[in-house]
């Protein structure tokens, strides 16, 4: 079930918003660096010896795998690899008996980022009632940026594809967003960056 890929990081710095404070030792900065000064540094040193290489995929429990595949294909995504799977091995990965479950991977041209459907035959799974509230603690929900948002809504909406609210602008930088409904009720967030 696992795809692996090599992926190179591009060093990029690190970005403002995180809040970066300055926590180096007295001895580091004896070394010539300066109080306040940012040090070089790479992902490596940042996280440690066990850096992750990329995100590699998200995954979703979903009941009906076909009607999940074709919602997800809307949003160009295309079924990479699918696969009946169970035994003992993912009996003792989940951590639950007699696993059997159908999964597919889907993937797209705008990320490196691929998504996982499963649908659990054995044992069943059971329904969150607050799995569409935006505040319930846990995974929330996955953002799609894309280049005109009114053209998106409009075309999903017509596919009957149920949102949350009308597009939002966050004011702080003129983002527009909007929540929709997806499978099983996941909620999913859709973003323009860019302005006309």
């Amino acid at each position: 079930m696992r795809h692996s890929r090599s992926w190179n990081f591009v060093e990029e710095p690190w970005p403002d918003e995180v809040g970066w404070q300055d926590t180096r030792s007295s001895s580091d900065l004896s070394k010539g660096a300066q109080v306040g000064e940012r040090p070089d540094f790479n992902k490596a040193a940042l996280f440690g010896e066990l850096m992750v290489k990329k995100l590699d995929h998200i995954s979703i429990v979903v009941s009906d795998l076909e009607r999940a595949k074709a919602f997800f294909t809307q949003f160009g995504f295309s079924v990479k690899d699918e696969a009946r799977l169970a035994g003992e091995w993912l009996s003792a990965l989940i951590g639950l008996e007699n696993v059997h479950a159908r999964y597919a991977q889907l993937s797209s041209l705008a990320s490196t980022t691929n998504l996982e459907l499963i649908q659990y035959i054995s044992p069943p799974s059971e329904r969150d009632p607050q799995m569409s509230k935006a505040n319930q603690i846990g995974f929330r929900h996955i953002a799609f940026e894309v280049d005109n948002i009114d053209e998106v809504v409009q075309a999903l909406k017509s596919k009957g594809i149920e949102f949350l609210s009308p597009i939002q602008t966050y004011g702080k930088t003129g983002k527009r967003i909007v929540y929709l409904l997806g499978p099983d009720g996941i909620i999913l967030e859709l973003a323009q960056y860019t302005f006309p």
